[in-house]
């Protein structure tokens, strides 16, 4: 298992946790902020 995969299981599990949309919003801030580098 990479780094990515496990990255990607905790953000998914992430969104099953919190699952206000605030929280949502901020997990998705995070992920964004994470991979605009790369360019996704």
């Amino acid at each position: 298992m990479n780094l990515g995969d496990i990255y990607l299981k905790t953000f998914f599990a992430s969104l099953q946790l919190f699952s206000l949309p605030q929280s949502r919003l901020l997990v998705a801030f995070v992920f964004g902020v994470e991979f605009t580098p790369v360019g996704l």
